[in-house]
């Protein structure tokens, strides 16, 4: 199975702590299949490039740009544009079987258009999406499924949002966890990755 992961973080050689946790879901996905990662790099520099690179026998590939704190108007467009660059490349070339989205905001929206060619899964981080609830159900709307970081995290979701969540995947995650005899419910999610 092909696994392409969209994440708006993941460690680089500008900010290599950046997004760690990313780096640990790649990893327990890479036990499913074949893994790569789609991101984008906010750099402090004036820059505007497509890099590519591996970490930990994953492929990663993202568009480095300039960005200023405080001009997330202009981020949020531009980030919804190259991710849909990136998706409509990585469709064609790499052929996932499955697209594991990392938040639902602001990568999930330039995901709408190929919501009929694959089965895109949710894997919401964000505490500040319930603020955004009209834009990112949306995203939620298309998706085959969502799943939360934690038991509160599914209830805030399920309770504000009106959506229903489908399990929870652990933050941080580890390849442990694949390992425990007492995490049979982290396998059953796991495992339904395999079956959507």
């Amino acid at each position: 199975m092909k696994i392409l992961m969209i994440c708006d973080f993941f460690p680089n050689k500008y900010k290599p702590y950046e997004g760690t946790f990313f780096l640990n879901h790649a990893k327990v996905l890479s036990k499913l299949g074949k893994v790569k990662v789609q991101t984008l790099i906010r750099v402090n520099k004036f820059k505007l490039s497509y890099e590519k690179w591996n970490i930990d026998n994953i492929d990663v590939e993202a568009i480095v740009f300039f960005y200023k704190v405080g001009f997330g108007f202009i981020f949020f467009p531009l980030a919804v544009i190259f991710q849909f660059l990136l998706t409509l490349k990585n469709l064609i070339l790499f052929k996932p079987d499955r697209i594991i989205l990392q938040m639902a905001l602001p990568h999930g929206l330039a995901l709408i258009p190929f919501k009929f060619l694959k089965k895109i899964i949710i894997l919401e981080h964000s505490p500040y999406i319930i603020k955004k609830s009209y834009i990112a159900k949306l995203v939620y709307k298309f998706s085959f499924g969502v799943y939360a970081l934690s038991n509160f995290q599914k209830q805030e979701l399920e309770n504000n949002l009106k959506i229903s969540i489908n399990g929870i995947i652990p933050n941080p995650v580890f390849e442990f966890n694949f390992n425990t005899d007492k995490n049979t419910s982290f396998k059953r999610t796991i495992s339904n990755f395999r079956s959507c």
